[in-house]
């Protein structure tokens, strides 16, 4: 009904000069307004009408626009793990290697009992080849990080020895997959403060790494996790805001507030790579933290 009634008068869309600048601003676009914002009501998933207004909702945002004067009044990106996936494609662009894919996240994104956090991916990661066309996830093709996960439950055998077995290239796109619908089956989610992919394991500036905490802050708002667990030094302290030595604050809570919500976090032990000889720490912290859960 609302949605018929607001088709039929799509002639009679308009905005004021200070709606047509909040528009600009809030969804980060530089184009022909109305034009834009038809096309977008056109192609709404929903539209509804409360008191004087009609609300629009489409894949990326949300308008509200008055029911009797046809006026929009403003517009609000929709903030969904999809849509940050677009923007990391963009800083992949800056940030990482142009031929290679932005690596994003994967695993339960609905209230997942927890969410690690690891630094950035590189071109290991089988993803990473733009003839890909599977989930673009992390550590996919590796081999030594699934020994974490399987050491501290979260990780069934089966899916752990084919993934030993495995070399990198006979990840195929359906592999892929049914390792993370066991992830997701384990209510967990795997994520990286940095989705720049880089061609190999070089570090990054601690201010590469800050362009995209403000994207991280919104993946975990959105997945709301029951715990967050960061991984490493350099991701700890960025995240928390606060100088960490991963080795004076084992098993230690942090609370991080995002949005008006408040997230528990714990820092531990990289435990691949330079930090591989601290995976039994990572191992035995984790499994304490994991009590908490229950």
């Amino acid at each position: 009904m609302e949605k018929e009634i607001l088709l039929n008068n799509i002639d009679k869309i308009h905005t004021t000069k200070m709606g047509i600048d909040r528009i600009k601003r809030n969804l980060q676009i530089e184009k022909d307004i109305i034009p834009y914002c038809i096309k977008k009501i056109k192609e709404a998933n929903t539209i509804t009408q409360k008191g004087k207004n009609f609300y629009v909702e489409t894949n990326t945002c949300i308008f509200t626009i008055h029911a009797h004067s046809y006026t929009i009044i403003t517009a609000h990106p929709i903030k969904n793990l999809e849509s940050l996936k677009q923007k990391y494609d963009k800083m992949q662009k800056k940030y990482g290697d142009k031929n290679l894919n932005s690596i994003y996240f994967g695993g339960c994104t609905q209230k997942p009992n927890i969410c690690f956090v690891f630094m950035n991916p590189t071109s290991k990661n089988i993803a990473a080849n733009k003839n890909w066309k599977g989930i673009n996830a992390p550590w996919l093709g590796s081999k030594n990080i699934w020994d974490l996960f399987y050491n501290i439950d979260l990780l069934d055998k089966e899916i752990y020895i084919q993934i030993k077995k495995l070399k990198r290239k006979e990840w195929t796109e359906k592999f892929a997959k049914k390792v993370y619908q066991n992830i997701e089956k384990h209510k967990y989610f795997i994520t990286n403060l940095a989705k720049c992919t880089q061609i190999d394991a070089r570090p990054l500036p601690d201010e590469i790494f800050r362009k995209y905490l403000h994207l991280l802050q919104e993946e975990i708002d959105i997945i709301k996790p029951k715990i967050t667990i960061l991984l490493g030094n350099q991701v700890s302290s960025i995240i928390l805001n606060e100088k960490i030595s991963v080795s004076k604050v084992r098993k230690k809570q942090f609370l991080k507030e995002i949005n008006g919500n408040t997230y528990k976090m714990y820092a531990t032990y990289y435990p691949v790579g330079n930090g591989r000889f601290n995976i039994d720490k990572t191992i035995e912290d984790i499994k304490s933290i994991k009590k908490s859960l229950i």
